[in-house]
């Protein structure tokens, strides 16, 4: 780690532990938000948390204060940042992602977590026993993640006819994101379709790329990335270069939209988090998440980049843009 991050990670402990003077009025409840990925990541996420929490009554900067903690991609600076959120007072932290929730109940199993973006069954049973009955410190919402890549697999094979070969791009260095690469590559297999799967050991810019070049060399014609903290980090590197290799990113999140990718299928996370307030609230008042069910999400989204469509020479379908949540010109 270099200097400046070193002195970044000493100060946030510093003032995560000063207490209440740092957190606005007496009595105010504190909320940790700690993500492994960047903060503008999830903007849009803390965004729909604050109005579900303005909704339940919480008045931001007198009842309610949210820290707010970014890791950058870095899990050695995510446990730095976790021990400041758990040497000062929040009550609750809020988590996006399995890897994040993971890593705060490994860390502090009586700690409170609310996390968005969990799996929907059990594949840890050290983080939930079950969805109905959580057991323990967790509790939040499923965002169905790679049940959903067969949907992602049909709209990119329905927007680029002809495709015959794609690229499944995945965090490797974990064995969940492993398992779901592979999920996404027998989803497109079972379409007919031949791929190629790369994964990541760490967010290397230039690995990246040169894994994302040997994929278009062997004829990748599109591009589809699996959502974990890792691949959120390199998400504008990652559509950058995979469009100048024209091969369109089917993402399962809109940032990657944002960041210039084709589109993207997936669940609404601001919808989740705004859910989520109820959940930080109930606990806030004395509920305990071993008894609050993890909830699945009810809304998805398709949202299309019609000026990256331009910029590829594709023409997107009447079908696809009439299922559309959002078109971004």
């Amino acid at each position: 780690m270099n200097i400046r991050g070193r002195v970044f990670d000493i100060i946030a402990v510093l003032v995560l532990t000063l207490g209440g003077a740092a957190h606005g009025g007496a009595g105010a409840n504190v909320v940790g938000f700690l993500g492994i990925a960047d903060q503008p990541s999830h903007t849009a996420d803390v965004a729909a948390l604050r109005r579900g929490l303005t909704d339940l009554g919480y008045v931001n900067g007198q009842t309610i204060v949210i820290e707010e903690r970014y890791a950058d991609g870095g899990m050695e600076r995510f446990q730095v940042l976790l021990g400041g959120l758990l040497a000062g007072d929040a009550s609750v932290i809020v988590v996006p992602g399995l890897a994040a929730a993971l890593a705060v109940r490994r860390r502090a199993p009586d700690m409170p977590v609310v996390a968005v973006g969990l799996p929907s069954t059990v594949v840890y049973p050290d983080l939930f026993a079950s969805l109905q009955r959580p057991g323990g410190s967790v509790t939040g919402f499923s965002h169905f993640g790679e049940d959903l890549a067969i949907k992602r697999v049909e709209l990119l094979r329905e927007t680029i006819p002809g495709l015959s070969t794609v690229a499944i791009l995945h965090n490797s260095a974990d064995p969940l994101y492993r398992a779901w690469g592979e999920k996404t590559e027998d989803a497109a297999i079972q379409q007919g379709l031949k791929t190629v799967r790369i994964g990541l050991e760490s967010a290397d810019i230039s690995d990246m790329t040169v894994a994302l070049e040997s994929a278009a060399d062997r004829g990748a014609a599109g591009l589809i990335v699996v959502r974990d903290f890792m691949t959120h980090t390199l998400r504008s590197d990652i559509v950058r270069v995979a469009n100048v290799l024209n091969m369109p990113v089917m993402s399962e999140q809109r940032v990657f939209v944002e960041a210039g990718g084709l589109m993207s299928y997936g669940a609404s996370f601001p919808d989740l988090f705004r859910r989520a307030a109820t959940y930080v609230d109930a606990i806030l008042r004395g509920s305990s998440p071993s008894e609050m069910p993890i909830q699945l999400a009810t809304e998805f989204e398709l949202v299309v980049n019609l000026t990256t469509a331009e910029q590829l020479g594709i023409t997107i379908p009447p079908s696809i843009l009439l299922r559309a949540n959002q078109l971004i010109h």
